[in-house]
């Protein structure tokens, strides 16, 4: 390698790792702002944070189909409805009553999106609990939004 190769590779190290350090300093901004949620396409829970509001133990929830919070509030098609949104590669955003270990139910402000890489296709959620929610909504649903497709190259970048 010359010498001005090497001063290129050593350029392309130090903006990588910078971009890392961002990614980590978002990443952290997020998980004090919201709960980070992450399945893979079958609801299978790999990464969460909802130990606190759900009242389970990590250990409890990883490895679990998000199903295990189901409060039963919404139909079937409710989630069908999210699920092929999300699969089309939009945006979803709503309102989901769930249900925590003790049977309490609790209410979030939910965005889900799909990551995709080259190996797998998961999905992301950023969950927001709402505090003190009145049942306003009890028979309103559908409560879903459905927002523009992301560009491939968010897309990419998520995965």
């Amino acid at each position: 390698m010359t010498t001005t190769e090497v001063q290129q590779d050593e350029q392309r190290l130090s903006t990588s790792q910078a971009a890392l350090r961002e990614l980590a300093d978002l990443k952290f901004a997020l998980d004090q702002h919201a709960i980070v949620a992450m399945t893979d396409v079958q609801g299978t829970i790999t990464y969460d944070q909802f130990c606190a509001i759900s009242q389970y133990s990590e250990d409890e929830l990883i490895g679990q189909n998000h199903r295990i919070l189901n409060s039963s509030h919404h139909p079937k098609e409710f989630f069908q409805q999210m699920y092929h949104i999300i699969s089309n590669g939009e945006v979803w955003h709503g309102e989901i009553q769930n249900r925590a270990k003790d049977g309490s139910i609790y209410s979030v402000d939910t965005t889900r999106t799909r990551r995709a890489n080259h190996a797998s296709t998961s999905l992301s959620a950023l969950i927001s609990p709402i505090a003190n929610e009145p049942k306003r909504y009890a028979n309103d649903w559908p409560l879903w939004s459905s927002r523009p497709k992301m560009p491939s190259s968010a897309r990419t970048w998520m995965g």
